[in-house]
């Protein structure tokens, strides 16, 4: 009876052993699928904002006349204005900071849908979330 006992006693040890095990490397895939996702947002804000910059250099550089509607990816999308032709593009806690070869006119400070139009009126790029 006692080596039975015994024999119980350590099958129990092995199964808590290996439950901690698996614990440990369930928390270590959760930490590593949220790094995955935070590198992917910074990408995503990266890209957007190179986009915006793109097209509204664009726009700057063949004058009045020139309009653009840019599609947004779905990461939340704020967008303020630091100084005349800085603007500040900011996803949860990611931040990137974009200049322009031309004044900017930001028509609403804040979070942005899915769309975001841009064009060029009075020497100034005019960016909007509404046509």
């Amino acid at each position: 009876m006692a080596k039975r006992a015994q024999i119980t006693v350590e099958t129990l040890l092995v199964f808590l052993i290996s439950l901690s095990l698996v614990l440990i490397a369930l928390a270590t895939v959760n930490i590593i699928d949220k790094t995955q996702k935070k590198a992917a947002y910074s990408g995503l804000l990266n890209m957007q904002a190179d986009q915006i910059v793109e097209f509204a250099n664009q726009a700057c550089i063949l004058g009045e006349g020139n309009y653009y509607t840019l599609s947004l990816s779905n990461i939340g999308l704020s967008i303020t204005q630091k100084d005349e032709k800085t603007l500040v593009f900011e996803s949860g806690s990611l931040r990137e900071e974009r200049e322009f070869i031309c004044p900017i006119k930001l028509q609403q400070s804040g979070k942005y849908g899915s769309k975001l139009y841009l064009w060029y009126e009075e020497q100034k790029i005019v960016i909007s979330p509404n046509p």
